[in-house]
């Protein structure tokens, strides 16, 4: 399949996930889809809030966790889209084409992961903050095998999803 069909598979998913979200919460206001395979194989949609305080709250709530595995769910039988990640952010999507580049050169910036003695990672990937003050949170009662980690620095919208059974739920993002 083609990036345009693809891209118009992601655009259906998302206006789904549009409709489904809930009214009483914080909203996604905006997103972009970003791919460039000279950049990235990595398909990336981007859903912004419109301020730190709304994308905190639905972080730490497990909003952005049930969008994530929403569009999981409905972007995994698209024929061709072999990688994608979901990330949040703040504010209005990209204006213009420069924009839209500058933000995909920003989310597929990883940084090194630097390891301790133990081989525990130290250094967050996505966001280059310390891994351990990540906040593990889990998805389901009374014993969670699924759920999220979200990083406590201000101003910033990093997510992780962790999965203690594999092939239950999608991928890490």
């Amino acid at each position: 399949m083609d990036a345009n069909a693809i891209a118009d598979q992601m655009e259906t998913a998302i206006h789904q996930l549009f409709a489904a979200y809930p009214s009483d919460k914080p909203r996604i206001s905006e997103y972009s889809i970003l791919y460039k395979a000279t950049i990235s194989s990595t398909w990336f949609i981007v859903l912004f809030y419109e301020d730190y305080a709304s994308v905190r709250m639905a972080l730490d709530t497990g909003l952005c966790y049930w969008a994530h595995e929403f569009l999981m769910d409905q972007l995994t039988s698209i024929d061709g889209l072999s990688s994608i990640q979901i990330r949040f952010a703040v504010g209005p999507r990209p204006a213009t084409d420069s924009d839209g580049e500058q933000l995909l050169q920003q989310v597929t910036t990883t940084f090194d992961e630097q390891d301790n003695a133990q081989g525990q990672a130290t250094v967050c990937r996505f966001c280059g903050h310390d891994f351990d003050a990540h906040r593990v949170m889990g998805w389901g009662d009374p014993h969670p095998v699924k759920g999220w980690m979200t990083c406590p620095e201000d101003g910033c919208t990093c997510m992780l999803t962790w999965d203690m059974a594999p092939g239950i739920s999608s991928q890490q993002s």
